[in-house]
């Protein structure tokens, strides 16, 4: 779920009209509406411009945190980190 939500802000946030800061929050509002504000509270986005292949402008989202690990006995997590990357539009 944290790679497809930090997937989505990076697709959101190479909009044309849309701030590349933005891609970050949006990947963990997401983050919270599919696995709730306890859960989601250990893993935090960030979004900005970089240059791609060739210097091209792309947007990318990184996500890192922990989240609990669903088969282990209580209180263990899973750390992770996961990054997004989209082609940003022109204006």
């Amino acid at each position: 779920m944290v790679t497809a939500s930090a997937a989505e802000g990076a697709r959101y946030a190479a909009n044309a009209d849309v701030p590349a800061e933005a891609g970050g929050p949006r990947a963990t509002a997401l983050i919270r509406a599919s696995v709730g504000p306890s859960t989601s509270a250990a893993v935090s986005c960030r979004s900005a411009q970089v240059a791609g292949p060739a210097g091209v402008p792309v947007v990318e989202v990184d996500c890192d945190g922990a989240v609990p690990v669903f088969f282990a006995p209580l209180g263990r997590v899973l750390p992770l980190r996961t990054s997004a990357r989209a082609v940003e539009e022109a204006p």
